[in-house]
C-alpha cells in the first residue's frame, strides 16, 4: 500500500469511530438501545455502550409488563441502579421523583430502596443548590465501578452461572 493511501485509510477510521461515537451518543439521547455495543478489534466498549446495554434492560424490564402482571417482577433497586446509570452516562441529573417513578413501585417503597442504597454506599444525595425541597441522587463511585465491571462482562458474554 502506497503511504498516501494508508494515511487516508487511517483518517477514515478514524472518521469512522467519531462517526460510531456520535451514533451512539444520539441513540441514547433518544432513548434508542445502540446498534453495537462491542467495538471493532476487540476494544472495550465505552462507558455510552454500557449505557446502552443499561437501558436496553430497563426497557426489557418494562416491555415484559405488556405481556404478564407487572405485580410478578419486583427489583425496584435494580430498575433504580439503571436508570441512574443511564441518565449519569447522558450527563443527566436524577431527582429522588425521577428514581422513585424509575422504580415503578410506590413511593414510600422507592423510598425505602433509595435510603438503603444510600447506606451500602452506592448512592449519594445531593441538594439542589437551586431548589431546596428537591434532592439528586447519583451512583458513587465505586458503585459506577461496579456497574463498568457488571456491562463489561455482560458486553463481553463472560456472565455465566
Amino acid at each position: 500500500m502506497i503511504a498516501n493511501e494508508k494515511i487516508e485509510v487511517d483518517q477514515a477510521k478514524r472518521q469512522l469511530d467519531d462517526i460510531r461515537k456520535l451514533a451512539m451518543q444520539l441513540a441514547v439521547k433518544a432513548g434508542f438501545a445502540a446498534p453495537e455495543v462491542q467495538m471493532e478489534g476487540g476494544r472495550s466498549p465505552s462507558p455510552l455502550a454500557h449505557s446502552s446495554i443499561a437501558q436496553q434492560a430497563y426497557f426489557a424490564r418494562r416491555a415484559r409488563e405488556r405481556f404478564f402482571d407487572a405485580d410478578l417482577f419486583g427489583e425496584p433497586v435494580w430498575d433504580i441502579l439503571l436508570d441512574l446509570y443511564v441518565q449519569m452516562n447522558s450527563g443527566r441529573t436524577v431527582s429522588i421523583t425521577s428514581a422513585c417513578i424509575a422504580s415503578s413501585v410506590p413511593p414510600t417503597t422507592a423510598l425505602r430502596w433509595i435510603t438503603m442504597l444510600v447506606q451500602r454506599g452506592l448512592v449519594k444525595r445531593t441538594s439542589d443548590p437551586r431548589d431546596a425541597r428537591r434532592t439528586f441522587i447519583e451512583l458513587t463511585k465505586p458503585a459506577l465501578l461496579k456497574f463498568n465491571e457488571y456491562f463489561e462482562a455482560v458486553g463481553n458474554g463472560m456472565l455465566k452461572p
